[in-house]
């Protein structure tokens, strides 16, 4: 069983402290750790703690961490990636397959990054984090109604612990990003 959500890494966090899961799929990439309310020191050490598995997405933030003034490419949004303690693999889109074999090839050539290079990525990523975290605004006041009706729920009745986070994971499933896609 797992978990998964790209807006609140609260509602994640606990939802690993309270339930069993084997899994979560989060996002993880360099911009993160700018965000007010960053997935990785949140939801990573607790993940570790509890033995739960996880799977990094929106890793280069669909390419916008390629543009002009932040990463040069994806061995550095990969690599920082998957240098995260606790994040198990990645899910990375690739719109060609030129794109597939160079994401195969980055993989494969992958090492664990030096603390330096960690946070020169990070620098890289300080200007231009809004627009790497886009995706955790896709809801605006409808998520934070969601949050609240899944937290509400989940505290009334034993019956239908955990279905809340249920009602939450079935409605960012059903969401469309800004460009109309489903995500």
């Amino acid at each position: 069983s797992g978990i998964t959500g790209h807006h609140e890494p609260d509602i994640i966090s606990s939802g690993l402290q309270r339930y069993p899961f084997d899994h979560a799929l989060i996002p993880v990439n360099a911009a993160d750790t700018h965000h007010p309310r960053p997935f990785i020191p949140s939801v990573l050490p607790i993940a570790q703690t509890q033995n739960v598995g996880i799977t990094a997405m929106k890793v280069p933030a669909y390419g916008r961490l390629f543009k002009p003034g932040a990463l040069d490419g994806m061995n550095q949004a990969l690599g920082y990636t998957l240098s995260q303690s606790g994040v198990h693999c990645a899910v990375i889109a690739a719109e060609t397959i030129e794109q597939l074999e160079e994401n195969v090839q980055v993989a494969q050539s992958f090492q664990i990054l030096e603390a330096a290079d960690l946070a020169e990525i990070e620098q890289r990523t300080a200007t231009v984090w809004e627009d790497n975290t886009f995706f955790r605004a896709w809801f605006g006041l409808r998520s934070l109604k969601m949050d609240y009706v899944a937290q509400r729920t989940t505290h009334r009745s034993p019956l239908l612990k955990g279905f809340g986070i249920c009602i939450l994971l079935g409605f960012t499933r059903r969401s469309r990003g800004k460009d109309g896609g489903a995500h």
